[in-house]
């Protein structure tokens, strides 16, 4: 039996990380914009693209995750298994310029009121990457409910990467 909880639980951590970027470039917003806390902002910036980056490394394990569930089926589900993969492919790479971004405004962070321009964009970018991940749920259900239905032997075998053609 094929287990798709592995690509869930990399998922789930990786919408954790997210999050925890989000709160952390949320505080450094607060921060800088307030005279006297501006100086801990850089701190906040630079964790909060560690978070990024930690969930880059989650994205990845899910997509390892992922590949091997859809060898698993044997060609069946093809279409649920490869909007998933694309959709985690795409929200990694767009965390990879936010994880690089928080690092480039730790340079600017400690400037009171200055500082929070670049902020803005990021978490901005951040919430649009959470409503992405929230649907990646639903393709992971989508793709789990096609699991589940499809009889085993039907469709074709697995392509590249484990991926069905």
């Amino acid at each position: 039996m094929c287990n798709i909880a592995p690509v869930q639980n990399w998922l789930i951590a990786s919408l954790a990380a997210t999050v925890a970027s989000f709160g952390a470039v949320a505080s450094a917003i607060v921060a800088t914009n307030s005279f006297w806390g501006a100086g801990g902002s850089p701190i906040l910036m630079i964790i909060a693209g560690a978070m990024a980056g930690l969930a880059i490394l989650f994205l990845s394990l899910a997509i390892n995750a992922l590949n091997t569930f859809c060898q698993c089926l044997q060609g069946r589900c093809a279409n649920p298994c490869s909007n998933l993969l694309q959709t985690l492919q795409a929200i990694k790479a767009v965390l990879g310029a936010q994880a690089l971004a928080c690092f480039a405004a730790a340079g600017i962070a400690w400037i009171p009121w200055v500082g929070a321009a670049p902020m803005y964009v990021i978490i901005t970018a951040l919430v649009v990457l959470i409503v992405l991940l929230t649907i990646a749920f639903v393709l992971l259900n989508t793709l789990s409910n096609c699991a589940q239905a499809a009889p085993a032997g039907s469709g074709p075998g697995p392509g590249p990467g484990g991926i069905p053609t």
